[in-house]
């Protein structure tokens, strides 16, 4: 949930574009990683927090050599809350 704390943040701001990379992400992980890397993208590169948040966690899934499939998402904590809940 974007609360009003989310937008006090400095502009520019491209939420659809922050959703596009992280959905990429999944897409294709390994290729996308690299681009991002590549371009200097890191999580702070993120307006909404909570995009920024789901950014780190695939990176930090990336970097450990797992796959980042919806299984592994789902079971990896981001920062006490799960991306998928019973």
């Amino acid at each position: 949930m974007i609360t009003e704390s989310d937008f006090q943040r400095e502009l520019p701001q491209a939420a659809d574009a922050e959703n596009g990379v992280r959905s990429r992400l999944v897409l294709a992980p390994v290729e996308i990683h690299a681009i991002c890397r590549k371009a200097g993208i890191i999580a702070e590169s993120f307006y909404i927090p909570a995009h920024a948040k789901i950014y780190r966690t695939l990176c930090g899934i990336l970097d450990a050599g797992k796959s980042v499939d919806f299984i592994t998402i789902a079971q990896t904590p981001i920062r006490g809350m799960y991306v998928f809940s019973d």
